[in-house]
């Protein structure tokens, strides 16, 4: 069978050696010469852990490089890792790689990982497939529906390498399990005795449901499923953050919905958005004091979340993330999992909110796996640094990413253009902010337009940067720590039946061999 032409080309490079067809400074091109005369300056490159990615033309010899081996190693600071650069050069193939190598790897040391894929354009599925992944896929009116309230995944078993198969129970109507509210106003109940009210706020902050701790879990459950709440709604009502108030009585509505009889933090019976949506449209008087309000500067307060969540239920997250997450997904089983999200691609405000919503439940799978170590990857990552909120709920979940074993792994294409994107220095603060937790970036070919930007805000000398728009697919500049190597990276005949994503334009199937 013919090989497409990118294929050919790429098979030739590799036939023929590394030839990276830029003109090095000579400093870096008499290498060898220079370690004769003065090792200590030379990189001596990442060391020998991790699976193979390439050749160290920096260092000489192959370059080897594990995220998890580097943090514990002590070569980086954060276990948190960038992959950049413009299209059709290599990113997601070279993501691709060393996932399906670590795997490899870490199956004959015996220690497992458990990996999660966030995927806007449903290319990670044959490698997951590959590796026995769980894939879910999200779409409207799908079978599957995922939760962004669930705090924890409930039972878990060991993971276990075999193939996955998805299969759900039919999904619930929308709603279903909570009582369906309209977006009007209700009539709120009269004002009980003070005895009453204290009484009140006594059994909603010391009710314990099923699952759930002393008052430091319930504090923390709040917590967090309050952050989620704040980054979906300001999502949809299209602001870079709520205003203090706003975030008070979003946390105020997610202790209560927390510890109403009966609720757990996941499952068929933890709270949904229609809980949400129930106590928004039915605020009462404890609720007012409990937040130093009056009622009627409560429900003005409340009325922009309301209808914010309104929309999410009958709309943007109508079928995908409205209800409790399916029964009978069997994605714990699995050594990991595609959160599938293609079939949103062409809605870009859906595609954010949905991201927004699974990130928040995927982050409830992460806190109860039970592998030693997690990887995030996050592909398409400029949909999430394009909104301040989203980028600074996904920078508060990596801080603490270290404290239950979490490295994540965002590729993106230029991040040079951060500023004008975010549109306002608060919200590019954030985006950057997010970048800045990352201690391994690795920059593959930029647009010129963006080379003056990288060494002005990402750190990287002149040198460094005159290189990036002349490197050629499957060439990236490494940065972990303070270590830097120039690889050129490698991809067998078998990745690419995974890998390519070029086979649509070329319109050719990627050979197995």
């Amino acid at each position: 069978m013919p090989r497409p032409l990118a294929l050919r080309r790429l098979g030739r490079r590799a036939a023929q050696g590394p030839a990276v067809p830029v003109t090095l400074p000579w400093q870096i091109a008499t290498t060898a010469h220079l370690c004769a005369l003065s090792p200590l300056p030379i990189a001596t490159g990442s060391g020998t852990a991790g699976p193979l990615l390439g050749a160290d033309r920096l260092a000489g010899g192959p370059f080897h490089f594990d995220l998890i081996d580097a943090y514990e190693a002590g070569l980086i600071q954060g276990p948190n890792m960038l992959i950049s650069g413009a299209g059709a050069h290599g990113k997601s193939a070279l993501a691709k790689a060393y996932l399906h190598r670590t795997t490899a790897l870490t199956a004959l040391t015996g220690r497992p990982r458990w990996t999660a894929v966030i995927d806007p354009k449903g290319e990670w599925t044959a490698l997951g497939q590959r590796l026995g992944y769980a894939v879910l896929r999200l779409q409207p009116g799908g079978t599957v529906r995922v939760n962004p309230l669930d705090t924890a995944p409930g039972h878990l078993s060991p993971p276990r390498q075999r193939a996955t198969t998805i299969s759900a129970s039919p999904a619930p109507p929308s709603g279903a399990g909570s009582s369906k509210t309209t977006g009007a106003d209700h009539d709120p109940p009269a004002a009980g005795s003070t005895s009453m009210r204290a009484s009140a706020r006594t059994r909603s902050s010391t009710a314990n449901p099923a699952g759930i701790g002393g008052q430091g879990d319930i504090d923390g459950v709040a917590a967090r499923r309050a952050a989620v709440l704040e980054t979906l709604l300001a999502v949809a009502l299209d602001h870079p953050a709520l205003d203090p108030s706003q975030q008070r009585l979003l946390v105020e509505t997610a202790r209560r919905i927390s510890t109403r009889p009966g609720a757990t933090p996941s499952g068929p019976t933890a709270p949904t958005l229609h809980d949400v949506r129930h106590l928004l449209a039915q605020p009462d008087h404890a609720l007012a004091e409990d937040l130093d309000t009056t009622l009627d500067e409560l429900l003005d307060r409340r009325r922009p979340l309301l209808d914010a969540t309104v929309t999410l239920l009958e709309h943007d997250l109508r079928g995908i993330a409205d209800g409790p997450t399916s029964r009978g997904l069997a994605w714990h089983t699995a050594p990991g999992l595609i959160l599938d999200l293609s079939a949103l691609l062409t809605q870009p405000r859906t595609l954010k909110l949905v991201l927004t919503a699974a990130t928040g439940w995927l982050a409830a799978v992460m806190y109860g796996q039970r592998a030693t170590h997690k990887v995030t990857i996050v592909d398409e990552a400029w949909i999430a640094l394009d909104d301040p909120a989203i980028a600074r709920h996904l920078e508060n979940q990596w801080r603490l990413g270290r404290q239950f074993g979490q490295v994540n792994i965002l590729i993106t294409h230029a991040i040079a253009d951060l500023r004008t994107r975010t549109g306002s220095s608060g919200a590019s603060a954030t985006a950057e902010g997010l970048l800045n937790t990352t201690s391994v970036r690795v920059f593959l070919h930029q647009n010129p337009e963006h080379v003056g930007s990288l060494f002005a805000n990402m750190g990287l000398t002149r040198r460094q940067t005159d290189l990036l728009d002349q490197l050629p697919p499957f060439t990236a500049l490494w940065q972990i720590g303070p270590h830097t190597a120039l690889v050129d990276h490698t991809m067998t005949p078998d990745e690419w039946t995974f890998a390519d994503t070029d086979a649509a334009m070329i319109n050719s199937p990627v050979p197995h061999a």
